[in-house]
């Protein structure tokens, strides 16, 4: 199982649990994952989200996320 990094900032942290709002916290997954499937099943919806960075590059939504 493969693991990334993540973290929401503003209001987005009204779509995750309180122990995962305002903090960066691990998410584990299998396979190959694109960043808007990854959020998705969060329970974060893509079109709420303006811009993301992965390693200090801005990224769209067809991102891979690599670990």
């Amino acid at each position: 199982m493969k693991t990334a990094a993540l973290r929401f900032h503003g209001d987005l942290n009204f779509f995750l649990p309180r122990r995962r709002k305002h903090i960066s916290f691990e998410h584990s997954f299998d396979g190959r994952v694109s960043i808007k499937d990854m959020v998705e099943s969060l329970g974060v919806p893509h079109t709420e989200i303006e811009w993301m960075t992965a390693n200090g590059l801005r990224i769209d939504f067809s991102h891979i996320v690599e670990t």
